[in-house]
């Protein structure tokens, strides 16, 4: 939801939430819900921290307004930290209970609920509330898959130098991938490699092999971006399996092949690039 979206479309998903509607998600900004009471939300999804505490349960705030259990899941990486508060700062570095370190700035007194299981994450896996554990099954968002693919994962050692040549194939990398035009959103918002996308592969060197590594270890969404970046530590550690990275780039071109053939499909039977009659004969002008 967004406020250029037309408005027969956002009464359409106020309606469908207000009420027994069919619709099951809402992407939306921080607007939704604002003086509005929308029952049977059991999920709020933040993609990204709050700058503040305060905007964060403002957020959160959506779901539950029922009475009923709800969850609030916070996907993030590390760089967003920086943009926030420092109580924001210190809430997703506890070591202890997540909802008293949302709460204690606004309430010195606050304690974590009972049964465990219903307060967060970290007491629900210190919850006893049956004499042989807790009853409540553990979600599947909890499951700390990061670090269980990375308990037995391999490494190299990396000297500075490695370091340095890395850093700098993958500057020379960004280089080529400039577009011809300025954004205003900045230079790489074009392709999305940036220098904070540099800083983490090269902290995170000496356990990247795979693909699957990238994408646990560095905020990537590129696949294309992934596969040169396994080709780099292809070129300089000389320990990559080469078999499974030609594999990847013979992908990575089926795809593009797909995606132009499905584009010139697209343009034969719609004929959007076809001239009109009419402009065939007009002479192009120019400054020259």
């Amino acid at each position: 939801m967004h406020s250029a979206i037309q408005k027969e479309y956002k009464k359409r998903l106020f309606s469908s939430l207000k009420g027994d509607g069919t619709k099951r998600i809402a992407i939306a900004a921080t607007s939704l819900s604002m003086g509005v009471n929308f029952p049977n939300i059991r999920y709020v999804i933040m993609f990204g921290l709050p700058r503040s505490l305060l905007d964060l349960h403002q957020q959160a705030g959506r779901g539950g307004r029922d009475g009923l259990q709800s969850d609030v899941v916070i996907v993030f990486y590390g760089l967003q930290v920086s943009h926030c508060d420092d109580d924001v700062r210190q809430f997703v570095n506890t070591t202890g209970c997540y909802r008293i370190a949302g709460y204690v700035a606004f309430d010195t007194h606050i304690t974590a609920l009972l049964p465990a299981h219903l307060c967060c994450n970290y007491c629900a896996g210190t919850c006893t509330c049956i004499s042989d554990g807790c009853a409540e099954p553990a979600k599947p968002f909890e499951t700390l898959a990061v670090q269980k693919i990375f308990q037995n994962h391999q490494s190299r050692i990396v000297s500075d130098e490695d370091k340095h040549l890395l850093s700098e194939s993958l500057q020379e990398l960004m280089k080529g991938m400039f577009a011809p035009t300025m954004s205003p959103f900045g230079i790489t918002s074009s392709h999305g490699f940036s220098q904070e996308l540099i800083s983490d592969v090269v902290s995170n060197c000496h356990c990247i092999f795979t693909e699957d590594d990238i994408y646990h270890l560095v905020p990537i969404f590129s696949k294309t971006h992934v596969t040169k970046i396994l080709g780099i530590f292809s070129e300089i550690f000389d320990d990559i399996d080469e078999c499974a990275l030609i594999r990847e780039v013979a992908v990575d071109q089926q795809q593009t092949i797909n995606h132009v053939t499905i584009l010139n499909e697209f343009i034969s039977t719609t004929g959007y690039l076809e001239v009109d009659p009419e402009f065939e004969d007009l002479d192009i002008l120019s400054d020259e």
